[in-house]
């Protein structure tokens, strides 16, 4: 059941993508680079959206020519460094809420006091996600998906305040 809720929340978030005329990579890509890739590299930008290092030139190719990012050369000039637009911080923060929005439609239904559970196991739950992939790394293995927080809101989280569970969860590993 917890599978199928996930493909519930994930399918409705594709669905917004492609209202806005995104795949779900373009729109991770814009949501990960608001916060967690701010003004990062292609390097960077691979390993946050788990994709090849190809893989994330043709999204940054892709992002770039529809006017939502800009590349600049760095000191070494060996690399680059990927920048929202107006217009791109505008459409990452709107893909932001659609991703909120999918999440909310399902607990729209819980009463307070469902919510607090629910989100202590989710806590829970997120801890062990954490810990697992982080023995993974440690085996030299690299988890599907890049970063965790790769569709999150470093605000509703609380991560600047170290109230996020995941970050709680890394550090206390």
């Amino acid at each position: 059941m917890l599978n199928a809720l996930a493909l519930g929340i994930t399918d409705a978030f594709d669905d917004a993508c492609r209202v806005e005329g995104l795949d779900g990579t373009e729109a991770t890509a814009l949501i990960a680079l608001l916060d967690i890739a701010h003004a990062g590299s292609i390097r960077r930008l691979s390993f946050v959206l788990g994709v090849t290092h190809s893989g994330a030139v043709r999204v940054a190719d892709r992002l770039e020519t529809r006017g939502w990012i800009t590349r600049a050369a760095v000191r070494d000039l060996r690399s680059v460094e990927l920048r929202l637009t107006p217009a791109g911080r505008q459409l990452g923060r709107r893909m932001r809420r659609h991703r909120e929005d999918a999440s909310m439609h399902v607990l729209a239904g819980l009463a307070s006091q469902e919510q607090a559970v629910l989100t202590a196991a989710v806590e829970s739950m997120l801890a062990r996600v954490v810990a697992h992939r982080l023995e993974l790394r440690t085996e030299g293995l690299m988890p599907s998906g890049g970063a965790l927080c790769r569709r999150c809101d470093f605000a509703a989280c609380g991560r600047a305040s170290g109230r996020c569970p995941a970050q709680a969860a890394t550090s206390s590993t």
